[in-house]
């Protein structure tokens, strides 16, 4: 999957979502820049920007209409966050 797929994705994820009502007409995010272009940024950037800006998926479960590879995905990163900051502890205790 690429960061554009993943944003795609999430976007249409999104609109399946009745409470969600569109973007701010500029369609500039804080620390992203134009919507269109954060896939540009790469999978990183864009992993983070829906972490942060989807809140609609996550908190009323419309994560579940993602792709099963996409949803792998955060999975998996939230897997990999964890086991950093488990890690980051053992090390600095």
């Amino acid at each position: 999957m690429t960061a554009q797929e993943l944003h795609d994705a999430c976007y249409a994820a999104m609109c399946e979502c009745p409470q969600f009502r569109g973007w701010d007409d500029d369609g500039e995010f804080s620390g992203y820049g134009e919507f269109g272009k954060i896939p540009r940024k790469g999978m990183y950037r864009t992993i983070q920007f829906w972490r942060e800006w989807g809140h609609l998926l996550w908190e009323y479960g419309y994560e579940k209409t993602l792709p099963q590879e996409a949803q792998d995905l955060f999975d998996n990163i939230d897997r990999v966050i964890e086991q950093a900051i488990k890690n980051y502890c053992k090390e600095n205790t």
